[in-house]
């Protein structure tokens, strides 16, 4: 059953007439249809879909043509609807949402699952405790890559912040030719302490070690 506008009828012809057959064509009855000049088109779906250019024509024609107003009661044979097995019923526009994609992905399909939900959205942050000791090297590395800037460090009653710092720079290179220059790309680390009791920064770079106070 395909509700349209009379005139719209003729763009959705070719398709129509190639997967369904059986037409019946009606115009909604007075004043539905001055108010909005729709039909109703009744048709049952071929077992497989083959162009049939007279159907084809013949829904051009209803595009256009006076039709009959919809009856009140039947006056032909029933249409038998097929079965079709229980389900959730769907009604989406046929423009795309963005909003609604994204619910319709965390309720069904891949997103549903709890082993990628738990990997993906994990419950909660749960600690995870090293096999061994991390040792001082490890440390110095964490801190200068950044994993832990800005995160509170505690030992004793001192309480500091870190923030690492890892840069490129261009140191000379000894070279047997006194006019040539050569110059070595090398990586330079760097990490600021502050002492959140006593707002001393520490800076500890490969160049040396300096403190200044905030």
């Amino acid at each position: 059953m395909f509700l349209v506008p009379q005139h719209r009828l003729a763009v959705s012809a070719r398709y129509l007439a190639s997967h369904y057959a059986g037409y019946r064509a009606y115009r909604f009855p007075d004043p539905e249809y001055a108010a909005f000049r729709q039909i109703v088109l009744f048709a049952t779906r071929k077992g497989q879909a083959a162009h049939d250019p007279a159907a084809q024509a013949q829904l051009e024609v209803w595009s256009a043509a006076d039709l009959p107003p919809l009856p009140d009661e039947p006056t032909a044979a029933p249409l038998r609807v097929p079965a079709l097995p229980a389900g959730e019923i769907l009604f989406a526009a046929l423009f795309f949402e963005a909003t609604q994609a994204a619910a319709e992905a965390r309720r069904r399909g891949v997103w549903a699952q709890p082993q990628l939900a738990e990997q993906i959205w994990p419950v909660e942050e749960r600690p995870v405790r090293p096999l061994m000791p991390l040792r001082k090297g490890h440390l110095a590395l964490l801190i200068a890559a950044g994993f832990l800037n800005n995160v509170l460090l505690c030992q004793d009653d001192q309480r500091v912040l870190v923030k690492g710092r890892t840069h490129k720079e261009l140191v000379l290179v000894e070279s047997d030719d006194a006019d040539t220059q050569i110059e070595r790309e090398v990586l330079r680390t760097s990490v600021v302490v502050l002492d959140l009791a006593t707002g001393a920064l520490e800076v500890v770079d490969q160049g040396g070690r300096g403190e200044e106070s905030a």
